[in-house]
């Protein structure tokens, strides 16, 4: 009869263990994993459906600027509130979401915010005041930030639904 030595004993319950702690990591980086997928996929909707409507702005902007010849700022400057809430709701989940969803979707909530973001005026006056230069100057900028938010929402969108 062979009696098993406590080394044994001992290495035996280390190697078990080491494969139960390892069934356990196993399982958290799976849940970790499903919830990354899940924020990303949130984000996505959310992206998905602000880029549509932003587009739609910047191109009733741009015909604007085209019938009327004058820059169209305050077209782009007119905060929507579900606009906000999706955004607010899509860097809420940014920390769980992949890296580069998470970073597409704060430069996109970034760049949404200087692009509608209001000129400090006091009254009409000063606003006609301002001169041709400076208000076109304005309202490229804001163009291009909301184009450039238009380009980071599409890469928070899943490749799916980036071309529709």
């Amino acid at each position: 009869m062979s009696v098993i030595s406590p080394e044994w004993l001992e290495a035996l319950s280390v190697l078990t263990a080491t494969g139960l702690a390892g069934v356990a990591l196993r399982g958290q980086w799976g849940d970790a994993t499903a919830r990354r997928k899940s924020a990303d996929a949130m984000i996505g909707a959310e992206a998905y459906v602000v880029r549509r409507t932003l587009r739609s702005w910047i191109l009733a902007a741009e015909h604007l600027r085209a019938m009327q010849g004058t820059p169209p700022r305050l077209a782009l400057a007119e905060q929507d509130k579900t606009v906000e809430d999706r955004l607010q709701r899509a860097i809420t989940a940014a920390p769980h979401a992949s890296r580069p969803i998470a970073a597409a979707i704060r430069e996109a909530y970034v760049l949404y915010f200087r692009a509608t973001a209001k000129p400090h005026v006091e009254n009409l006056a000063d606003l006609q005041a301002k001169p041709r230069a400076t208000l076109d100057a304005e309202y490229a900028a804001a163009l291009a930030d909301m184009r450039a938010c238009v380009t980071r929402l599409t890469d928070a969108i899943v490749p799916e639904l980036r071309e529709k």
